[in-house]
């Protein structure tokens, strides 16, 4: 059981909440070096919608581990790539 508890408890998952209410979730790994977990995500941003918000998310989606909020920081019809970092103890 802790193995799976281990398990479900990394940051595996992103959610994306939009302008218009609408959510995406996808996947997003890390690379981990000395202690620091480097989460990149690249996002496009379109004509008809805009991102309000994005979370890291364990992978049985129970724990939020960051919200960036990103409301009125993208332009649109452009391409971003988000990079956050984790310190891990």
């Amino acid at each position: 059981a802790k193995l799976n508890d281990y398990a479900n408890a990394k940051a595996t998952k992103v959610a994306i909440h939009y302008n218009d209410g609408t959510m995406a979730k996808g996947g997003i790994s890390a690379t981990i070096t000395n202690n620091i977990a480097t989460y990149s995500l690249t996002v496009y941003i379109s004509n008809d919608k805009n991102i309000d918000s994005i979370e890291i998310l364990s992978e049985d989606e129970n724990t939020i581990y960051q919200t960036i909020d990103t409301r009125g920081r993208f332009e649109n019809n452009k391409y971003y790539t988000i990079t956050q970092d984790v310190h891990i103890e």
